[in-house]
């Protein structure tokens, strides 16, 4: 996956440096897919991508609206506890921005129906599918973000966001601290997990 139309940013040029490899890339869902093909490879490889950006004022998420949620089934024991979240969670918010907020401070709790949702997975990955879950069973569109880091460093690690639908908009959440809005320094790379 490689960026495509990520907000705050505009792709301005790409390279894809290879040896010999063929380089097509494709539009699939939300994201491009990029393929590196080589007929024999021998040994080690190594493919390189490289993106010029250039930073914009515009902060618009470029989602579509998305469809009607329809929750996906869950076993009887975990659909109990996303039921007891969503519920406390309703009673704390006012809105789907502020009850996406509540469920991600219920989650950061680590208590009762939390403690059981994350069954001791503390990853980021781990922890934004089991809010994009919630929000599933609640008839809401959630959907995990992969974002780098734009710093100067070697090797930048993927870091998760949650973007929910709000009925108006598409707003970006961090999972750890529910505070809405992606930070400018933050590209996005793909929408979905994996």
């Amino acid at each position: 996956t490689i960026p495509y139309t990520p907000p705050h940013w505009a792709v301005l040029d790409e390279y894809f440096v290879s040896h010999h490899y063929c380089v097509s890339t494709n539009l699939e869902g939300l994201n491009r897919q990029v393929t590196w093909s080589l007929r024999r490879g021998k040994g080690m490889q190594s493919l390189y991508y490289r993106v010029i950006l250039r930073e914009t004022s515009l902060d618009d998420i470029t989602l579509p609206k998305p469809a009607l949620v329809e929750p996906i089934e869950l076993p009887d024991h975990e659909k109990e506890a996303v039921k007891t979240l969503i519920s406390e969670a309703r009673e704390t918010s006012a809105d789907i921005q502020t009850f996406a907020q509540a469920v991600i401070k219920r989650l950061h709790e680590r208590s009762g129906e939390a403690k059981w949702l994350l069954a001791g997975h503390e990853e980021e990955a781990h922890v934004v599918s089991v809010i994009v879950k919630v929000l599933n069973q609640a008839h809401i569109s959630g959907l995990a973000v992969g974002v780098l880091p734009l710093s100067p460093v070697r090797h930048a690690a993927v870091r998760w966001f949650v973007a929910v639908y709000t009925g108006a908009n598409w707003v970006y959440l961090d999972p750890h601290t529910g505070a809405a809005g992606l930070p400018p320094t933050m590209l996005v790379w793909q929408y979905g997990e994996g």
